[in-house]
């Protein structure tokens, strides 16, 4: 404010009105002496009786009696009339220096711009206060519109990332099955047919159509409850938009061209082991047929033996003496023989059964090794389909973690909206049923009230209850306000612009 300007004039009724209440406040305070010096005099006095009451019944034994009861009453009549007095001397003193003061409070309370009486000052306050409002509960308003922009977005990223991830572990899923059914199309391939088999692999192709990825590329998307239709199309078709086909599809035509290679490469081995396992066939049956052919000899020697050996035991019966002792020597010599070739042919059937187990044994290695081989396969294609899936999923974080970061960066300009003027927030709260009053005293007694002596809970008023959980709500530094979630309480932002003077400005 301009201090150098003139005061306003003043009416003359106003001036005399004035010079009138100075001139009689010259007298009064010119008196004011002496009524203060008398009314200490009454004070000393009522105090020197009051000591001689108290004298009088210490005397008696601490005890009243109707005569010292008598002198009581007298004694505080007098006291009250001293004290009438007391006052009407002091009156005319302190009703002038009430009506001075307010002379002074009332032109202040004119500037005041707490004053709840309405002028042009509070107006202007009121005017601030609702500006400051106003630009909170806007940057407020900005600042949820942004978040809620922002979820929208995030919820966008989340769902492209989904959508990229499944379409890579489609494409993975279908490169993959596709490579193992071709190897177990190898490992089906048998002797008969082989040169067929063959050339039907050497002339397959091994180029993904485009067109099919309509067909591999099925999917139902799980739900997004925060974005509308349209919004959940665009972000989908943005997904399959920017996911890189044409690397996928080489990539597809690359791996299948090498594994087509590489089968083609164990063609010959392969040939081979079909050529092992049908000579290892061929010495089998071979050999089974020379042990049935040698266990047929085997059972035709022995029934001649046991016919000759018949026919010697009864020639012997028939013979003389001299003759059957020849006979007897021939027989025993015939056993030793029989003897000596049944040992001959165990051991040449034993080596014919070893001879055997040994081609089984061969049969049963090479299928084994086949079978390991498959089976090896199979877990060295699931590893590269998990990496390859791993790879996917790597994929998807990225592509939402970038998208994401694009909404916080966003999010994060809209918290620099200017939120107005310097303030001092708060709030108000307007009950709105009796009940909301108890639920004040439990919030203003769980915290507060609880800690406090008996007596002084008496004094404290709802009102100031009611301030204290007004207090409560406000956000600080340190924490968070807590606020009474009730039907029957409504908080209100009460909005207080600062008038603060700033540094290094001239004034205004």
């Amino acid at each position: 404010m301009d201090t150098n300007q003139l005061p306003a004039p003043v009416s003359p009724e106003q001036e005399d009105k004035d010079v009138v209440m100075f001139r009689e406040s010259l007298n009064i305070f010119q008196d004011a002496p002496n009524i203060l010096k008398a009314n200490k005099k009454s004070n000393m006095g009522a105090k020197a009786g009051a000591q001689r009451i108290l004298q009088k019944v210490a005397a008696a034994g601490g005890k009243m009696t109707a005569e010292l009861d008598e002198q009581a009453k007298g004694f505080l009549i007098k006291v009250s009339t001293t004290l009438k007095t007391m006052k009407e001397r002091r009156e005319p003193f302190t009703q002038l220096a009430t009506a001075l003061s307010r002379q002074f409070t009332g032109l202040e309370a004119e500037l005041d711009i707490a004053s709840k009486a309405p002028n042009d000052i509070t107006q202007i306050q009121g005017l601030r206060n609702d500006w400051a409002k106003f630009c909170i509960q806007e940057a407020e308003r900005q600042r949820i519109e942004a978040e809620r922009k922002a979820e929208i977005e995030k919820e966008k990223a989340r769902l492209i990332g989904w959508v990229t991830q499944k379409i890579g572990d489609l494409l993975t899923g279908y490169l993959f099955n596709k490579r193992q059914k071709w190897m177990d199309s190898f490992n089906a391939i048998a002797a008969e047919g082989f040169d067929q088999s063959a050339e039907n692999l050497k002339q397959a192709s091994t180029a993904f159509v485009r067109t099919k990825l309509g067909e591999v590329l099925r999917y139902e998307l799980p739900v997004f409850p925060k974005l509308a239709e349209e919004q959940i199309n665009t972000a989908r078709i943005k997904a399959h938009e920017d996911y890189d086909f044409d690397s996928w599809i080489a990539r597809h035509d690359q791996e299948m061209e090498e594994l087509k290679q590489s089968l083609i490469e164990r063609l010959p081995a392969l040939r081979q082991q079909f050529e092992e396992a049908a000579e290892l066939a061929r010495l089998a049956r071979e050999a089974e047929k020379a042990r049935y052919q040698a266990q047929l000899k085997r059972q035709q020697e022995e029934e001649a033996a046991r016919k000759a050996e018949e026919q010697r035991q009864a020639n012997i019966a028939r013979a003389n003496a001299q003759e059957r002792k020849r006979l007897e020597a021939e027989a025993a010599k015939a056993r030793q023989e029989a003897e000596i070739n049944r040992k001959k042919r165990e051991e040449d059937q034993q080596r014919e059964n070893e001879r055997l187990a040994a081609l089984q044994a061969e049969n049963d290695r090479l299928e084994n090794e086949k079978l390991e081989r498959e089976r090896q396969e199979k877990e060295k294609l699931q590893r590269e389909r998990e990496a390859a899936e791993e790879k996917n999923r790597q994929t998807a974080e990225l592509t939402t973690s970038s998208l994401i970061a694009g909404t916080l960066f966003d999010q994060a300009a809209a918290s620099l909206v200017d939120d107005g003027p310097e303030s001092r927030k708060g709030y108000e709260i307007t009950v709105l049923h009796p009940a909301g009053w108890v639920q004040i005293f439990q919030f203003w007694y769980q915290h507060k009230g609880c800690k406090m002596a008996v007596d002084k809970m008496a004094s404290v008023k709802l009102e100031s209850m009611k301030t204290f959980c007004e207090t409560a709500a406000k956000d600080t530094d340190k924490k968070s306000g807590e606020r009474i979630q009730s039907e029957y309480l409504r908080y209100e932002l009460d909005v207080k612009a600062v008038n603060r003077k700033e540094k290094n400005k001239e004034e205004a």
